[in-house]
């Protein structure tokens, strides 16, 4: 009655992008942790940007926060619905681009391929876009804006979150870090100190002596790549994962790509599929993944869990004093990983 127009928040984040400059962190996976790194970083070196991420961030403890209005808001931008359409940043952190949200993108990879292109056409005339090792570089043909390519981490060089995939997020955080002026010892420390979002990796608490690990991962790429980070942080443990499928629709297009993914688990636990926005018709189920599984490592502890007691009682046969339990998903398996604590 007073004039005032409701926004989807896609929208909000479009406006925002034309009352400030935002530097848009983009990709497949990555974007939440890489986001939040960023901003500790520079928060530590007393550079005051604004963030907003998908995610909890204990050391600034808090996801949102508007900062100096002078400086960039540093935006975790998703491709999801094609959400990141409404933006004109005026810089670009790319990470990396996979085929994901097959309900958005059925064409897969190259329909998502041709998203991200729009998207990055739609940066300012005086931006840029600092690309990370895994970004496809054919993205960067026609662009009218810069396209520099994120030199790599030297490997002597520490980091406060273990990892391949986090290694190669770092060299894009050292790029942004450096175009904001930090000098080395500034950008080494804000690598080293970041200890990351809430839900990736993130430890829970202890259970019959075995830690309890939980993190988003649901897309096959993000639960090969945090199993190998968890091999790394804690590579005495032997670790059982408790998987959750997110979507049926995912489950279904990525259907090949899972059972490998979790071939560095030591045990698994696997519970059903958690329904999200999908269609009726379409029925999936994790047991499609035993034969698979027991076929490439017959002798690793399997269990197809009903519910949550199921598979505690899993837990209690097979789960040993120092062992690692890490709990994988973006359904409710969550709250799984808290109640035992």
């Amino acid at each position: 009655e007073q004039g005032a127009r409701g926004l989807l928040y896609a929208e909000m984040l479009g406006e925002i992008s034309k009352l400030r400059p935002v530097l848009a962190v983009a990709g497949s996976h990555g974007k939440s942790t890489t986001t939040a790194w960023m901003a500790w970083a520079l928060r530590e070196a007393g550079v005051e940007v604004g963030f907003l991420v998908g995610a909890g961030i204990p050391q600034l403890g808090r996801s949102a926060d508007w900062g100096d209005p002078a400086l960039p808001l540093l935006l975790e931008s998703c491709e999801y619905a094609r959400s990141f359409h409404h933006l004109h940043p005026a810089r670009v952190a790319l990470l990396n681009v996979d085929a994901e949200h097959p309900d958005t993108y059925p064409g897969g990879l190259p329909e998502v391929l041709e998203a991200f292109e729009h998207f990055l056409r739609q940066t300012r005339a005086d931006g840029w876009i600092d690309a990370g090792p895994e970004a496809p570089a054919a993205l960067a043909e026609g662009l009218s804006v810069p396209w520099n390519h994120a030199p790599p981490v030297p490997q002597d060089w520490k980091l406060g979150l273990p990892g391949e995939h986090n290694r190669r997020n770092a060299a894009v955080v050292a790029a942004v870090l450096r175009s904001f002026g930090l000098d080395e010892a500034q950008v080494r420390h804000g690598l080293a100190g970041f200890r990351g979002a809430a839900r990736r990796l993130e430890e829970v608490g202890q259970w019959r002596g075995a830690t309890l690990v939980s993190d988003y991962a649901h897309h096959p790429v993000e639960v090969a790549a945090t199993l190998q980070a968890a091999r790394e942080r804690w590579p005495e443990a032997r670790m059982h994962a408790v998987f959750q499928p997110h979507q049926a629709q995912r489950f279904h297009a990525y259907r090949e790509q899972f059972a490998p993914s979790l071939d560095e688990a030591d045990a698994l636990i696997l519970l059903e599929i958690y329904r999200a926005r999908d269609p009726e018709e379409l029925q999936a189920s994790v047991a499609e993944l035993k034969p698979e599984l027991r076929g490439r490592q017959p002798r690793r502890p399997l269990c197809l869990a009903r519910d949550f007691d199921a598979a505690t009682q899993a837990l209690c046969e097979e789960v040993r004093e120092g062992d690692l339990i890490l709990f994988l998903g973006a359904g409710d398996v969550d709250r799984f990983a808290r109640r035992l604590r």
